[in-house]
Parts: structure tokens; sequence; C-alpha cells
């Protein structure tokens, strides 16, 4: 990467910083969807057992 922006004109180096900073932010927005995702999956699942478990506990 360093090599090509060695090969880029003054005028249009900043150009490679602003596809940078844009591309981490979509980076960062997908993994924040992920995580929140996961998180939610992870809330789901644990009311799922807390359901089961207290059937078990209810028809013993």
């Amino acid at each position: 990467m360093i090599k090509v922006i060695k090969l880029i004109p003054k005028e249009d180096k900043n150009l490679i910083f602003i596809y940078e900073e844009k591309r981490n932010q979509a980076e960062m927005l997908y993994l924040q969807i992920i995580y929140k995702q996961g998180l939610a999956d992870g809330l789901r699942i644990g009311n799922m057992f807390n359901e089961i478990r207290n059937k078990d506990i209810v028809g013993l």
C-alpha cells in the first residue's frame, strides 16, 4: 500500500485517506451490527432456557 501511495500525485493522496476513513467507518458499523445481533441471540437463548427450566421446576 505504501508503494501505491508514493505513486499517487500529491493532490490526490488525500483521497486515499478519505477512502480509508470511510472503509474503517463501514467496518465499525458492520462489527456493531454483528455484536448487537449476537447479544440479541444470546438473550433470546437465555430466555428460552429460563422458560424450559421454569416449566421443569413447576412440573416437579
